[in-house]
């Protein structure tokens, strides 16, 4: 079996373990994976027809443990070029172009490309420094073109499969049929000369495509039986059992594989809640039981928790994140988690001195956290394009309602982490909190600034006392603080 663990030779010593046996046999392996590789690739081209008030757009490019956001400025000429950090040997980049159109990437790679900003997304034009880089772009663009609208419709019909609301043997046949479709896509591309990042395609199209079964092992057995991982030459069966399956190498891989984890650890939990006081250990402990494997294991503990680091209190992260890192034993997941930790945990625990953050308004003049001082600061950290932070402006009014007998002891800071300022701007007095608050906007100039508190996840909002400490980090938003009842904001207000 080489590095692979059985698992029926891992779990065997008391009854909860021979009832995770007989409940996940089908978890045999799990892959190993490589060092994940650091580098840059080289983004250019130019844009044409691209309002004077927009020039940027946005991209983002995904990570084992969390996908990077970048902005892209583009000169007044419509040209652009910018070296973007990259980590792993493949990863996927999703250009914002009026739609999320899907390219990949890897180190060391140029991809050129071309858009009219008045007929997107069907401008955009990709191409690469090579005959064979250029081909491969341009099946991603085609695979886009053909198979975007299907893969976001699978996967609709996943979520309804999971909640009992879809018949299995329909969306049995529509991922079947759209795999087998992919792979013909390929095959074509093929005839016209090689594809060096040949597997990418495969396992994109297998993975991705069998990722809205992970629900339904029965159905996703089928299905494995129904489709290959490479229809020609050397197959594997079901990869996502294979112990030297390298799913760090794929990021339509690792992400079935959250999700495949997840559902075991799920359905464990369930089997066992009624007698297990904290499932919290309960599902820290069915992980270690059911991923034998330590790199994908420690992956899979820190990528679920702290890609984001969701926690009910930062106080609940601190004990989680010590705990799981004395348990780690790849640098990678160490790394990250430390990073995350040192970032998001540590400086946000309740009574923690807030750090200062200095950015500019939207007219250009610059504010303080400190300067603020003697107020209790309620902060709202938003984007550009955040559905969750504009249903919350539409609160904004209410609350102001609700604490105006507070007025002088409330500092209401709102901060545009990520966008363009004139259509932030618009979005500000769309929904009309122009004047229900301080409104700073971070720019290119300030991005460090805000990562201060900005951890990418919006909206986020901070409570901060008036001496300056953390009274919450994560706190409540508007709408939460509107419902009956006593809330943190109303406790405060009481001293």
């Amino acid at each position: 079996m080489g590095k692979c663990v059985l698992l029926c030779n891992v779990i065997n010593e008391n009854a909860m373990k021979k009832a995770i046996i007989s409940l996940f046999a089908f978890l045999l392996y799990i892959g190993i994976g490589d060092a994940v590789a650091q580098g840059t690739f080289l983004l250019r081209g130019k844009a044409t027809n691209l309002p004077a008030d927009k020039r940027q757009f946005e991209l983002a490019v995904t990570h084992p443990y969390k996908n990077e956001s970048h902005i892209v400025r583009v000169c007044p000429d419509g040209t652009f070029e910018q070296t973007i950090s990259l980590t792993g040997k493949l990863q996927d980049v999703y250009l914002y172009l009026g739609d999320a159109v899907t390219v990949f990437t890897f180190p060391g790679d140029t991809i050129n490309l071309e858009f009219d900003y008045k007929n997107l997304p069907e401008s955009v034009r990709v191409w690469g420094n090579t005959p064979e880089r250029s081909r491969e772009l341009e099946l991603c663009m085609e695979g886009y073109k053909q198979f975007r609208k299907r893969s976001m419709s699978i996967r609709q019909e996943g979520y309804f499969l999971e909640a009992g609301k879809c018949d299995s043997d329909t969306l049995l046949r529509r991922v079947v049929d759209y795999v087998k479709d992919r792979q013909q896509l390929i095959a074509r591309f093929k005839q016209e000369g090689p594809l060096p990042h040949e597997e990418y395609f495969y396992q994109s199209a297998y993975f991705g495509g069998l990722f809205p079964l992970v629900s339904d092992y029965i159905v996703l057995e089928k299905a494995s039986d129904m489709v290959q991982l490479y229809p020609e030459g050397k197959n594997i069966v079901r990869p996502y059992r294979d112990a030297n399956f390298d799913f760090f190498g794929n990021p339509s891989a690792l992400d079935f594989m959250q999700a495949y984890i997840r559902k075991a650890v799920d359905k464990t939990c369930n089997a066992f809640n009624q007698n297990w006081k904290n499932m919290d250990e309960l599902a820290y402990q069915t992980v270690d039981l059911i991923v034998p494997n330590r790199k994908l294991r420690d992956w899979y503990q820190v990528s679920s928790k702290f890609s984001y680091v969701l926690f009910q209190s930062m106080e609940d992260a601190k004990k989680v994140g010590e705990r799981l890192m004395a348990t780690l034993t790849d640098e990678q997941a160490k790394a990250f988690l430390q990073q995350q930790m040192e970032d998001y945990v540590y400086p946000f625990q309740p009574g923690a001195e807030a750090r200062d953050m200095t950015l500019p308004d939207f007219d250009g003049h610059e504010v303080s956290l400190s300067s603020l001082r003697g107020k209790y600061v309620y902060m709202d950290i938003w984007a550009e394009g955040c559905g969750p932070c504009m249903m919350e402006f539409q609160k904004v009014e209410a609350l102001h309602k609700k604490y105006e007998a507070y007025g002088g002891r409330i500092a209401y800071v709102f901060v545009c982490a990520r966008g363009d300022k004139d259509a932030c701007r618009k979005l500000i007095k769309k929904y009309n909190v122009q004047d229900k608050g301080i409104h700073l906007f971070a720019d290119e100039a300030h991005q460090d600034e805000v990562r201060k508190y900005d951890k990418e996840c919006w909206p986020t909002y901070v409570l901060i006392s008036p001496d300056g400490k953390i009274v919450e980090y994560d706190t409540a938003r508007p709408s939460m603080l509107l419902h009956d009842g006593e809330n943190i904001l109303d406790r405060c207000l009481k001293k």
